[in-house]
């Protein structure tokens, strides 16, 4: 496996990980001071409790409009690069949201920064810009 194979792999245990609600596993796929970037208020989170309060906020989101299920998926890969132990992905990406007798799809983009610590890639940046779900 290459390098660029080890980051894509990383970014794409994180995402399995928050669509099946391990978030466990989704919270060890961050380094200790991330930056999300999401169009979900309050937009921006950083620091060590950034992720846990990102997908606080994706669930609250997601009970304000009757929403069972978000699923993220990476699409086509249009950029990966390495610099010795940082690295910058991203990816076309789509988002899905499950309701009651409908799913609302919006296509978009994710971008991520990561840093190699201890033989593991982690996730130090994730930006989401899409359209809105319809």
């Amino acid at each position: 496996m290459t390098v660029a194979e080890d980051v894509v792999t990383a970014i794409e245990a994180m995402v399995a990980a928050v669509n099946a609600g391990d978030m466990a596993v989704a919270l060890a796929a961050f380094g200790e001071n991330p930056v999300i970037i999401e169009d979900i208020p309050p937009f921006q989170w950083r620091g060590p409790e950034a992720v846990r309060e990102w997908l606080g906020a994706m669930g609250e989101n997601a009970r304000r409009l009757g929403v069972s299920a978000i699923g993220m998926t990476l699409l086509a890969r249009l950029q990966v690069r390495v610099e010795g132990d940082k690295a910058y992905a991203a990816f076309a990406g789509r988002l899905d949201l499950t309701m009651a007798h409908s799913v609302a799809s919006a296509p978009g983009q994710l971008a991520f920064t990561l840093v190699r610590r201890a033989n593991a890639w982690r996730i130090e940046g994730l930006a989401w810009s899409g359209q809105e779900p319809g």
